[in-house]
């Protein structure tokens, strides 16, 4: 009796260790499809950083074409010089608009973008006034507007909004960038626990089956060994039955 109860407890425990591994490893496994999709996410953010800087490299390139193309067109008449100029002035409100639409979730890069639309209309603005002043035959008239230096200043105002546009960027990027690095040594710690959890499971349920393997060869040996006892008991009983009785 005692030793069915030891065997019993024994099996219970056994099973208990299995049901509570195989949860171990399901909860391993929805931690690491978790940590899987925050680490895609922050590298998506990263991801999206680099777009970001792409944008708004490709609008300080459209003003700086916008006043290589005027500066062109002054000193030479050359019309093909507005070229530059003409498609800067065409893009420039796309390129603005995407770079909002792109920072749409951070409101420190909003306002960056608030402080820069009015200085780079004004900028588009004077070099609207000095090519059509060149173009109107007013050469002195619009190197005079040049030679006030608004365009200058402006331009230093633009790059300077640019660079702190920039610089913010580059940070949210390497912070966005080291959490996802973060994330990702987390789901290999996961995966590596999920592993462990799985091979301790098939440890333990190949130990279940060897030590229930044994208990069931021990249990036959028992009742061949008691078969044989009934056995040879049954042939000293019938040895021993008088003739006459038999």
């Amino acid at each position: 009796m005692k030793s069915r109860l030891v065997q019993r407890f024994a099996g219970s425990r056994e099973t208990v260790a299995t049901v509570v591994g195989f949860v171990l490893l399901v909860l391993a496994g929805l931690a690491a499809a978790a940590v899987a999709l925050a680490s895609a996410n922050a590298e998506a953010w990263s991801a999206h950083s680099a777009v970001v800087r792409q944008v708004e490299a490709r609008l300080f390139r459209l003003i700086q074409e916008a006043e290589t193309g005027q500066r062109g067109f002054l000193l030479t008449g050359d019309l093909t010089y507005l070229d530059p100029f003409t498609t800067a002035r065409r893009e420039l409100p796309a390129a603005e608009a995407e770079l909002r639409y792109l920072t749409g979730d951070n409101a420190e890069q909003q306002a960056r973008l608030d402080q820069l639309r009015p200085i780079i209309a004004e900028k588009v603005a004077e070099l609207a006034r000095t090519t059509e002043r060149m173009q109107a035959g007013d050469q002195a008239g619009a190197l005079a507007i040049v030679r006030t230096n608004t365009g200058r200043d402006l331009m230093r105002r633009i790059r300077a909004t640019v660079t702190e546009f920039d610089r913010a960027e580059v940070e949210l990027q390497a912070t966005r960038g080291e959490r996802a690095a973060f994330r990702r040594s987390i789901l290999a710690a996961v995966i590596i626990i999920a592993l462990f959890l799985a091979a301790a499971l098939a440890w333990l349920v190949v130990r279940t089956d060897q030590h229930r393997t044994r208990e069931l060869r021990s249990a036959n040996d028992a009742l061949r060994h008691e078969s044989t006892r009934r056995e040879r008991a049954e042939g000293q009983l019938r040895a021993d039955v008088p003739a006459d009785k038999a």
